[in-house]
């Protein structure tokens, strides 16, 4: 491999916390006027679907998407380089076969959080119970923000850190971020998991577009899983495992021993994909971290925009413990 001390000289991790912190701001404003203004009924159909989708544009994709224009940042050093077909088709299967390890995770963390008594608040979603309704929800689930926060947390976010820190601390910084900005407790094993692998694809193949791919797929499962089973007639069972209700008993040991071996196979299977992503992986440049002095000012913005965070996240469930 070729070792080449590159530095973005254009972006900071100043101007990522910046931006950050924005996207924050503007994501925790939209929804109080999500909850608040919005009439209670648009959240039983497709129009909710449609708010969740511009309100991810507007407060994580357009941010970052504005200041890439502003500062003339090059496309290419945002998004990397272009992938072969092969990489592609692999970052799609790797999202297949890693969504039961991901759902394993979440279980395993809500059941935990279920023994220590938290409560877990889990959102209950309108059926997709039609062709238009899928298709919005699908735009605005799956694509919207496989984009948006791909761009923000691994095109920019990632990037900046790994200035300054080993690649897997900057990975684990922008998983990290990544899974608070989602606001739900209940699934931050999951996001904080999915986060650290599309930050390793990212970085491993030097291109946005696989995680991008991974993203999208990732979340389309989600989707379509919920559509199938609103044609089905099981919205009750949808209403179920999205608010975190689970079995008790001997049904509890099954299910976990059922989503254990699931979990296993997956793991196996996602081995062997990686394996193959790296057979047809150039091997990259080694970004070393540029030594420069690190200032406290620069992290301001990242300290601010978790904190808001996380006291946003919790303070349902302090409200709910204290009753």
């Amino acid at each position: 491999m070729n070792i080449k001390n590159k530095t973005y000289r254009k972006m900071d991790i100043f101007d990522a916390g910046i931006i950050f912190l924005i996207s924050v701001t503007l994501f925790l404003i939209a929804n109080l006027v999500f909850s608040f203004l919005i009439p209670a009924h648009m959240f039983r159909n497709s129009s909710y679907y449609l708010l969740v989708g511009v309100i991810e544009f507007l407060a994580i994709g357009l941010p970052a998407i504005l200041y890439i224009l502003i500062r003339k940042i090059s496309i290419k050093k945002i998004f990397g380089e272009k992938i072969s077909i092969e990489q592609g088709i692999l970052s799609f299967f790797l999202a297949i076969f890693g969504y039961s390890l991901l759902s394993f995770l979440r279980f395993l963390w809500v059941l935990l959080m279920q023994l220590l008594k938290i409560p877990v608040f889990g959102a209950v979603l309108p059926p997709i119970n039609t062709i238009a309704v899928f298709i919005v929800s699908l735009i605005s689930i799956s694509l919207i923000p496989a984009f948006s926060e791909e761009i923000i947390f691994r095109g920019i976010m990632q990037k900046m850190f790994t200035k300054k820190y080993k690649v897997i601390t900057a990975i684990f910084i922008s998983a990290t971020f990544f899974a608070l900005m989602h606001g739900d407790v209940s699934s931050l094993s999951y996001t904080f998991a999915a986060g650290l692998i599309m930050g390793f694809l990212a970085y491993y193949t030097n291109s946005l577009w696989p995680a991008i791919i991974y993203h999208a797929t990732n979340n389309a499962i989600g989707v379509i899983s919920a559509s199938f089973i609103s044609y089905l007639g099981f919205d009750k069972l949808l209403n179920q495992t999205q608010a975190a209700v689970f079995p008790k008993g001997i049904e509890i040991i099954i299910t976990i021993a059922a989503m254990l071996f699931s979990a296993i196979i997956s793991i196996g299977i996602c081995i062997l994909l990686l394996w193959a992503l790296k057979k047809v992986t150039k091997p990259r440049e080694i970004v070393l971290a540029a030594n420069t002095k690190i200032r406290k000012i620069e992290y301001l913005p990242f300290i601010a925009g978790g904190f808001l965070l996380i006291v946003i996240t919790l303070i349902p469930i302090i409200i709910e413990m204290i009753k």
